[in-house]
């Protein structure tokens, strides 16, 4: 689970990787820039980002249970329960992610379109 320094950490790496690569764009003059070739971010900023993914990655091949609750008033009410699988598919499309992470995929933007993960979610309740 993610903490509030979690986020801090990840959000201060996020801004690492992307102020790395808008200082590669700005220092190329606009008439040479190549807006269809992807600039990759300063190797120790996207380093930093890898092992700050492998030092949180947990997730195992396995049947989970997640569950949506709500809180209104104070009262916290279960809302709906879902189970799902992860295969060996996911887990490693999962930590294939990483790799892009000097692109900036799956940190300022979306993750490149080839490392999406499907999944089937049956309910429980």
């Amino acid at each position: 689970m993610r903490t509030p320094k979690d986020e801090d950490e990840m959000n201060r790496i996020a801004q690492q990787i992307a102020q790395s690569i808008f200082k590669k764009k700005t220092d190329i003059a606009p008439s040479k820039q190549n807006l269809y070739a992807y600039d990759k971010a300063d190797e120790k900023a996207a380093a930093e980002a890898i092992r700050f993914f492998y030092s949180r990655f947990d997730l195992q091949i396995g049947t989970y249970k997640a569950s949506l609750f709500c809180k209104i008033n104070g009262k916290e009410t279960k809302l709906k329960s879902f189970e799902f699988t992860l295969y060996d598919y996911h887990i490693n499309t999962f930590k294939s992610q990483p790799e892009d992470y000097k692109w900036s995929f799956g940190i300022t933007g979306p993750p490149a379109p080839h490392k999406q993960v499907w999944t089937l979610i049956s309910k429980l309740e």
